[in-house]
């Protein structure tokens, strides 16, 4: 009998142990938005060229360029083919990195992309719209605020997400607002159900999806795996 116990309490204890982590990593996205806070009217998804990495390599190691600009390439083709076919939540628009300080001024008109990486003619925003969430699959930058750039420089090193040293680490899929600040804690910042099955994929579909749309560098951190769906169904559960 009291090995019995002994046992149950330890399962108890394993239980809870194992519990914890899970439930921490959706316990910010249990909650509901505000009474005032409305959906965003776009996400604008930043592509990453990694101009700092591409110039630092045409000096040092030319050698080592058409494998890095495979994989730049093969990375903004995976995140456009993800974002434009599993995220229905609001209208979807691509623009280029180094375009980030027009995004940041509400200059959309000839920036915004479409899935074919072609100007949107009639967005669903208008030039100086704020109510946007811009969306970019990496690490956390400094914010706008703590770096020193002229936010008004449109060059590829105005932007704090092009390819400065922080780009040597690409994690996950981040959120910020429109002037380029990470969504605070309890926001929608990122994917925060990370693997999840579409209701009209099966288990053999959705590996060939996972797979299709992944891409891990063998050289370096660039890298992406699917998040437009698992997104897409955070940003349902907030806005529920």
């Amino acid at each position: 009998m009291h090995l019995f116990r002994l046992r149950l309490c330890v399962s108890v204890l394993l239980l809870i142990t194992f519990a914890l982590p899970a439930q921490a990593q959706y316990v910010q996205i249990g909650r509901r938005a505000g009474s005032k806070e409305a959906p965003p009217k776009a996400l604008l998804i930043e592509l990453l060229t990694r101009g700092n990495q591409r110039a630092f390599l045409r000096q040092f190691r030319p050698d080592l360029l058409p494998e890095f600009d495979n994989d730049v390439q093969s990375v903004m083709a995976n995140t456009v083919t993800d974002w434009s076919r599993y995220f229905h939540f609001c209208p979807v628009y691509f623009f280029i990195d180094t375009n980030a300080s027009l995004v940041r001024n509400g200059n959309f008109s000839g920036i915004l992309l479409d899935s074919n990486l072609q100007p949107v003619a009639h967005p669903a925003i208008q030039n100086g719209e704020r109510n946007i969430y811009i969306g970019y699959y990496g690490s956390p930058v400094p914010q706008p605020e703590q770096n020193s750039r002229d936010t008004t420089d449109n060059s590829p090193d105005s932007d704090p997400n092009s390819s400065d040293a922080s780009s040597l680490i690409r994690e996950r899929f981040l959120v910020m607002d429109a002037d380029f600040h990470m969504l605070g804690p309890g926001k929608p910042q990122t994917n925060y159900f990370r693997k999840i099955r579409p209701d009209y994929m099966n288990r053999r579909e959705y590996r060939s999806y996972w797979k299709s749309i992944s891409h891990n560098a063998k050289r370096w951190y660039i890298d992406y795996q699917p998040t437009a769906y698992s997104y897409d169904a955070t940003l349902r559960r907030y806005f529920r």
